[in-house]
């Protein structure tokens, strides 16, 4: 178990690597974008945050399959904090659909609305994100896929022009506001020449959010952990992935007339195609705070660069490789 102490850690992020596949805040062919920013001041968990176990059962996505059936065992074994999850613990423990990994790939219905999958060669990816919803949002029953979505979106689009108005920028609508598609950007401009400089940050133009959102699904038999982590039982949900990404980035590929051109994603989608990557910088990393600073409903992780970092509830975690602890630290505001 954590202890109750914080130890202050000062940590240089590591950023090398090159371009990966598309999947997060990244994009194919682009250059990384750098700051100045000084080391990371990390914390370690204490008793006032989620346990670690259900944190990493959130991210575990980018886990190989060895380091995550070992943590999703840990999360079985977990005892549920509230009185209310103990029969679903219980029916999880004596249920052999779960399996000794947590879920069994035998299980179609539950890899069906994506509560489990495995990716690549390691069966790892590169980012993740999703989202979840309970059966009443913002007071309204949702009823169906379709009505979940276009909620999810309208919450997704609300908390981007609320992140970037709050570190100080601009936020306009550039690419898919009309229509009721799966991508659309938002271009944050500088609401004075001070907001680089804060972020100690060097570029040319404006910064934009690229919004992807699939479609959401009936989240059939959630494994109870989401409804310890989230404090909701998920009705409606993204499949396990990359189906509710945001990218931090600029230098959007423009045609000759000035329109954005479009490419497809890994995940077969329609987006713009953006030369910036800001993954690696602290400006990145404070919009994805704030616009993850939302109750719960989303999240976003990466293990890219190197150290690794999950965005939720207004928090950002980072990883400790290769360890049954997996999420370790916060980063201290």
């Amino acid at each position: 178990m954590l202890g109750n102490s914080k130890i202050f850690l000062k940590l240089a992020l590591i950023f090398l690597g090159v371009s990966h596949a598309l999947f997060g805040c990244t994009v194919n062919d682009t250059r990384s974008v750098f700051d100045e920013a000084p080391a990371l001041n990390l914390i370690e968990l204490d008793e006032s945050d989620p346990p670690y176990l259900l944190l990493g059962f959130v991210a575990r996505s980018i886990l190989n399959v060895k380091h995550r059936n070992i943590l999703i065992n840990e999360v079985n074994q977990m005892e549920p904090r509230t009185e209310g999850g103990q029969k679903e613990w219980a029916l999880l423990r004596a249920n052999s659909l779960y399996g000794d990994t947590g879920f069994n790939v035998s299980a179609g219905a539950m890899i069906g609305v994506g509560l489990y999958n495995t990716f690549g060669n390691d069966g790892a990816i590169t980012w993740t994100s999703g989202f979840w919803m309970p059966e009443r949002f913002n007071g309204a029953r949702i009823d169906n896929a379709e009505d979940a979505w276009q909620v999810a979106v309208e919450h997704t689009d609300t908390q981007i022009i609320k992140a970037g108005r709050a570190l100080g920028f601009n936020v306009e609508c550039v690419y898919g506001c009309e229509i009721a598609g799966k991508s659309r950007v938002f271009k944050l401009s500088q609401a004075s020449a001070s907001v680089y400089e804060k972020f100690q940050i060097k570029l040319d133009g404006p910064i934009y959010v690229n919004a992807i959102r699939s479609e959401l699904i009936k989240a059939e038999m959630p494994h109870p952990a989401y409804t310890e982590l989230l404090g909701f039982k998920p009705v409606w949900t993204s499949k396990l992935g990359n189906y509710w990404k945001t990218q931090i980035v600029s230098d959007p590929v423009l045609d000759e007339e000035g329109r954005f051109i479009p490419m497809l994603d890994h995940n077969k989608e329609m987006m713009p195609k953006f030369l910036g990557n800001l993954e690696r910088t602290k400006i990145c990393r404070e919009l994805m705070r704030e616009i993850y600073d939302d109750g719960g409903y989303m999240f976003y992780a990466t293990d890219w660069p190197s150290n690794g970092w999950l965005a939720f509830r207004g928090e950002l975690y980072f990883f400790k490789w290769k360890s049954d602890e997996f999420i370790k630290y916060k980063e201290s505001t």
